[in-house]
């Protein structure tokens, strides 16, 4: 059982919140070396929506589709992950 006990939407949005505030946190080496990846074409949104559409589906076509969505994939299945 997560912080706010029974469906674990409250640690969903906490998780949601820590995502959303992140860019304050990490230092600006790491914020230069995830620039110049975006740069290169591959999004960290991209790679997060696509691990997380594979683990779920277990579908190429599927992950694929979730790597053009990026963070709404990311958002989505942050709200719909099932609870192990």
């Amino acid at each position: 059982m997560g912080w706010g006990g029974g469906d674990g939407l409250v640690d969903r949005l906490v998780l949601l919140g820590m995502l959303a505030g992140m860019n304050a946190i990490i230092p600006a080496a790491v914020q230069t070396s995830v620039s110049s990846v975006v740069q290169s074409g591959v999004g960290l949104g991209a790679v997060l929506a696509v691990v997380c559409s594979w683990e779920r589906n277990r579908s190429v076509l599927l992950a694929a589709v979730a790597g053009l969505f990026n963070w709404f994939y990311v958002i989505y299945f942050v709200l719909t992950r099932r609870e192990s």
